[in-house]
């Protein structure tokens, strides 16, 4: 293990993903993790990093190529955040984007039409059967929420549900939202890696609006998914042009 190696040489644990699962916080004590543990963290940790972040960027992208408007609006809000970065040229510093209201409503909204796994994790019904939201529920009963249904239920996203309106996300009601917004699930079993996803994806979409033009090369074309537990896309095909 180099991190072992590493610290019998009297230098710090390396300061990376894998360092999480290996140290505790403060990088003095190891965790000791069997080997089956390891595995799964990391392949969760990189699932999540990786793979559904590929996906919702995906989709984000192609709302955003079939809806100049909405670009528009969005550089907008860009052009404000980025002027204290006088380099045009150097990487966008994730503190400029991080709390900007139409960026995360741009992305929410492509999380909520198109979520990297749209149905919920089964659950089953613990022994004793129990109510739930007013239907009885046998034991042994296995339980799930689509997440592509509630996120369509215009009870709580309001009207038009079908279509891409960032604008949605900014209204007083917004708040509201978000007990039916499981794109990253919900409570204490959420996806343990939301943070690192709107990391990722706020700096990309951001930095892919302001610095280049992109269009669907045919007008209306859909983006089509192969949905196994997770919704992968096919292949994006966009015109991209560096802005002036």
């Amino acid at each position: 293990n180099m991190d072992i190696e590493r610290v019998d040489a009297g230098l710090p644990p390396l300061d990376d993903l894998m360092t999480t699962l290996l140290w505790d916080r403060n990088h003095e004590r190891p965790l000791c993790l069997e080997l089956g543990e390891l595995v799964t963290e990391a392949q969760n940790l990189f699932s999540a990093a990786g793979g559904n972040t590929e996906i919702a960027l995906t989709s984000i992208i192609w709302y955003l190529a079939g809806n100049p408007h909405i670009v528009r609006r969005l550089r907008a809000e860009l052009a404000d955040a980025l002027s204290p970065q006088t380099d045009p040229s150097a990487l966008i510093s994730y503190d400029l984007v991080k709390n900007l209201p139409y960026l995360r409503a741009c992305i929410d909204e492509g999380l909520r039409l198109r979520p990297s796994i749209r149905g919920g994790l089964p659950r089953v019904v613990p022994k004793g059967g129990m109510m739930v939201s007013g239907e009885w529920l046998d034991e042994g009963t296995t339980v799930s929420v689509s997440t592509y249904t509630v996120h369509r239920d215009p009870d709580i996203f309001g009207a038009d549900p079908e279509r891409y309106i960032p604008e949605r996300w900014l209204q007083p009601d917004a708040r509201d939202m978000q007990r039916g917004f499981l794109a990253f699930s919900q409570g204490g079993r959420g996806c343990l890696g939301r943070n690192i996803a709107y990391f990722q994806m706020q700096l990309v979409i951001a930095a892919l609006a302001w610095r280049y033009d992109f269009a669907l090369r045919e007008d209306g074309w859909e983006l089509e998914v192969m949905e196994t537990f997770s919704a992968h896309t096919v292949s994006l095909p966009v015109v991209v042009t560096r802005r002036e």
